[in-house]
Formats: structure tokens, C-alpha cells, sequence
């Protein structure tokens, strides 16, 4: 499932990587989107390139496009 696919207040739980960048997979991994991580969808940005999650107690800020590179699961409540 893709990222792009949630909507705010979605969870999902990384579960690996798409091909990509060695180095932008570690600064993901370093910001704590390891698999079986779970994160909430916070919000969107009006034009739809930025996508805010909260994850371990803090938020992160990322665009569409690079967020494309974790492999995700939604998790129903």
C-alpha cells in the first residue's frame, strides 16, 4: 500500500522498503520508521506534496514523493 493512499487520522505500520537511496532509507530508520513501526497520518498539505505522520511521540514532515519508498500496511481499528 502506498502512503499517497491514507487519509488524516489513518494508522499504518511499516513493513520495509521500496527501492531507493541507501542513505535516505538510514535517515528514515533513524527518525524511527523501522518495520513494525505504527504511525498516524496527522495531516496533509493543501497541495498535496507534504505529508505530516506521528510517530513515537513526535511529528515528522515528509514529501509525497520520498515517503513512496516505505512499504506500509493500514491498520484497522
Amino acid at each position: 500500500m502506498s502512503i499517497n493512499n491514507l487519509k488524516p487520522g489513518s494508522r499504518a505500520t511499516v513493513f520495509g522498503f521500496n527501492q531507493g537511496s541507501c542513505t535516505y532509507k538510514q535517515k528514515l530508520m533513524s527518525m524511527g520508521l523501522v518495520p513494525g513501526a505504527e504511525f498516524i497520518i496527522s495531516k496533509l498539505s493543501p497541495v498535496n506534496d507534504m505529508v505530516e505522520i506521528f510517530i513515537n511521540g513526535f511529528s515528522l514532515i515528509l514529501r509525497r514523493s520520498e515517503a513512496e519508498i516505505l512499504k506500509i500496511d493500514k491498520v484497522c481499528m
